[in-house]
């Protein structure tokens, strides 16, 4: 499976407050040139024509420890 963004040349617009309940963005304002239209995450849609449709995560184990 591949993880995938479609993106669209719009018009310059600036990025807005954020969706989330997060009420703060570093991106808040910066001027933009795109749009992302599509995201597809393990063969799956998760943003269709730019409506939201849910994603569930997933846990990876990792069975080495680090050394630092």
């Amino acid at each position: 499976d591949a993880d995938l963004v479609f993106i669209q040349d719009t018009p310059t617009y600036p990025i807005g407050k954020p969706h989330g309940t997060s009420d703060y963005s570093i991106y808040e304002g910066i001027e933009v040139n795109e749009k992302i239209i599509h995201t597809m995450l393990r063969g799956n849609f998760i943003l269709k024509d730019g409506e939201y449709l849910g994603s569930k995560g997933e846990l990876v184990n990792c069975d080495k420890e680090l050394s630092l």
